[in-house]
C-alpha cells in the first residue's frame, strides 16, 4: 500500500459536489492526487436546538452519540457546499443559536476525520495522469515515514517598475540554469527572442523540474506577483502548478500579514521567512542573510546606490553579468536554507502538527489539528472560535530580583519543558477544566483557582508523546525533529492564552503560570 505526504490539502466544487483534493509525493517517488467526493461538509448544533432549523433544502441532520464540552448532546447537521457552514452559522447566530466546530477547513476537517496528520497510507485503485498518481476515492490511515522533497529555488529580474520580466534563474532539483530576454549567445544562458517566449520556458522548465517546493527570497510578494501579472498579460494559459490554474494569493489576518501563494500541487516557502523564524539577524535582506550565514554575498554591491537601474543597464549592455547575477541570487536562497536546515525543519513540524509546509507557524490550527481528533475519540465535539471574546490577561511566572554581587558556591537549577511539564503533573488540560467539579469533589485546583479533572484530559498524553519523540531525536542527533517537538510543545501553552483560540480560556493559561 503506497505512503504519500500530503502537500496540499484543498477542494473544488465539481457538478455542485465538492470534491476533496489532496496533493503530494508518494515515499517511492511520484507526486500523487487524491480526489474524494464522498465527504460532506458538516456542523453540529445542541440537539435542544435541532427543531430551530426548520427547513432548508439539501442538509440532514444526524443524532449520534456526541456531547460538547459541558456535557450537552449534539446533533450533526450535514449540508450540501463547505461555504453553507458559514451561511447556516451565521444565520442562527442572528437567532441567538450556538453552532459547534463550523469554522473547521473543509479539507483539513476531511484529515481529521481520518486522523491523518501529514502522511497517510493511500488504499484504492489509481492511474497515471499528467505525471500525477491519481487516487479516487480511496481509503486513508495514518503512516509513518521519513520523505524527501524536491526544491527549486527561483530569481526573476525585472525593469525597475516591474512592468516587464528580464530574465529568470533556476537553482535545485538537479538543475542551475538562467533564461534571458536577448539576441545573440551569451555563456551559461539561454536566451529568448521576447518576454512571451521567456515566460513560456519558465513555465515548461518549473513543469518538467517538477518541485514539490518552490523557494525565493521575498518570492510570493514580489517574483510570484509579477509573475502571475505578467502572465495574465501576455495571454499565457499554462500555470506552474500540477494541475491548470493560475497562482492565488492570500494575505495572512494575523500580525505578521505575511503573504502565501497557492500554486496547485507544490509548497511555496519564502527564504526570508523562513531565516525570519529561525535567526536573529540585522536585517533580513538576501546580502545581509548571505553574508551572516554563507560568508558571501549578492554579485551586485549592496551600496549600489541604484541596483534596479544597475540590472536594467546589465540586460542591455552586459548580459553574461546579468545571468551571472540572477543565477546567484537563487543559488544563496537555497545554500541558505540548506546551511540551516530550514525546509527539513519546516517539515518536521508539518509531520508533527498536520498543517501544511507554508501554514506551520499557525499554531492555533496546528492546536486543533492535534486536540480535535482526540475530542472525538471522546465522543465531544469542540466549540467555534468566538471572535467577540475579550482577551483575558495572563500573569507571567515568579521573576525574583537578582541581589548584586559576588557570590561563592552558586548552583543553577532549571526545570526542563516547565509549562509542558506543569501541564503534564496537574492535568491542565481545556477537556479536564471543562468536566470538573464546579466545587468539592476531588479536583485539582491551581493556585489561581482554577479546577480540574483527574480523569479526563488530552494534552498530558499527547505531551508524553512528544517528550518520547523528543528524546529518541537527541539520542539520534536530528536537530530538526529535537527542534520542530520544541517549538510544538511549547505552543500547546501559548495557544491557550490566545483568544483566537477556540480552547482559550483565561483560567487555564493562568493555571500554568500560576504553578509555575
Amino acid at each position: 500500500m503506497p505512503t504519500g505526504l500530503i502537500l496540499q490539502p484543498t477542494y473544488q466544487i465539481r457538478d455542485e459536489r465538492p470534491v476533496v483534493r489532496l496533493f503530494g509525493r508518494l515515499l517511492d517517488g511520484p507526486p500523487f492526487l487524491v480526489e474524494d467526493d464522498r465527504f460532506r461538509p458538516y456542523l453540529f448544533v445542541r440537539a435542544r436546538d435541532v427543531a430551530s432549523l426548520g427547513s432548508v433544502p439539501g442538509i440532514s441532520v444526524e443524532v449520534r452519540d456526541l456531547r460538547d464540552l459541558e456535557g450537552a448532546p449534539v446533533a450533526r447537521v450535514v449540508l450540501p457546499l463547505p461555504s453553507a457552514a458559514s451561511a447556516l452559522r451565521d444565520r442562527l447566530a442572528s437567532a441567538g443559536i450556538a453552532t459547534l466546530e463550523a469554522d473547521v477547513r473543509f479539507a483539513y476537517r476531511y484529515l481529521i476525520d481520518h486522523g491523518v496528520r501529514a502522511l497517510a497510507s493511500i488504499d484504492g485503485p489509481s492511474e497515471e495522469r499528467d505525471g500525477l498518481v491519481v487516487f479516487r476515492n480511496p481509503r486513508l490511515t495514518p503512516a509513518t515515514g521519513r520523505p524527501t522533497l524536491r526544491v527549486l529555488s527561483l530569481d526573476l529580474e525585472t525593469t525597475p517598475d516591474a512592468s516587464r520580466i528580464l530574465s529568470f534563474a533556476l537553482a535545485g532539483c538537479g538543475a542551475e540554469e538562467v533564461h534571458l530576454v536577448g539576441k545573440g549567445a551569451v555563456p551559461g544562458a539561454e536566451l529568448h527572442a521576447d518576454e512571451r517566449t521567456l515566460l513560456k520556458a519558465f513555465v515548461a522548465r518549473v513543469r518538467a523540474l517538477d518541485p514539490d517546493v518552490l523557494l525565493g527570497w521575498n518570492v510570493v510578494d514580489f517574483d510570484l506577483r509579477v509573475l502571475a501579472r505578467r502572465l495574465a498579460a501576455l495571454r499565457i494559459s499554462e500555470g506552474i502548478g500540477r494541475v491548470p490554474g493560475r497562482i492565488g494569493f492570500e494575505q495572512d489576518r494575523t500580525f505578521t500579514r505575511q503573504g502565501r501563494a497557492d500554486v496547485a500541487g507544490r509548497m511555496v516557502l519564502d527564504g526570508a521567512g523562513l531565516v525570519r523564524d529561525a535567526l536573529r539577524l540585522e536585517d533580513y535582506r538576501l546580502e545581509t542573510v548571505a553574508r551572516a550565514v554563507l560568508g558571501r554575498g549578492k554579485l551586485l554591491a549592496a551600496d549600489h546606490p541604484n541596483p534596479a537601474a544597475e540590472i536594467q543597464r546589465l540586460h542591455r549592455e552586459d548580459p553574461a553579468a546579468l545571468a551571472a547575477y540572477n543565477l546567484e541570487d537563487a543559488r544563496l536562497a537555497l545554500a541558505i536554507v540548506e546551511q540551516e536546515g530550514l525546509v527539513e525543519l519546516t517539515l518536521e513540524r508539518s509531520l508533527l502538527s498536520g498543517m501544511q509546509l507554508d501554514r506551520v507557524g499557525a499554531s492555533i490550527a496546528s492546536f486543533d489539528q492535534i486536540y480535535l481528533p482526540e475530542l472525538r475519540r471522546r465522543g465531544i465535539v469542540a466549540p467555534n472560535v468566538r471572535a467577540d471574546r475579550p482577551g483575558v490577561a495572563v500573569q507571567g511566572g515568579a521573576v525574583l530580583e537578582s541581589v548584586p554581587g559576588i557570590f561563592r558556591n552558586v548552583a543553577v537549577f532549571d526545570f526542563k519543558s516547565l509549562y509542558p511539564s506543569l501541564i503534564r503533573t496537574f492535568n491542565l488540560d481545556p477537556l479536564a477544566h471543562a468536566r470538573a467539579p464546579r466545587e468539592g469533589g476531588d479536583a485539582i485546583v491551581a493556585p489561581n483557582g482554577a479546577r480540574f479533572s483527574r480523569d479526563d484530559a488530552i494534552l498530558p498524553a499527547l505531551l508524553d508523546g512528544f517528550l518520547a519523540r523528543r528524546e529518541d531525536a537527541k539520542r539520534r542527533g536530528d536537530r530538526h525533529a529535537d527542534q520542530a517537538i520544541k517549538i510544538m510543545m511549547n505552543a500547546l501553552f501559548g495557544v491557550l492564552g490566545a483568544p483566537a483560540c477556540r480552547f482559550f480560556d483565561g483560567e487555564i493559561a493562568n493555571a500554568i503560570t500560576s504553578f509555575g
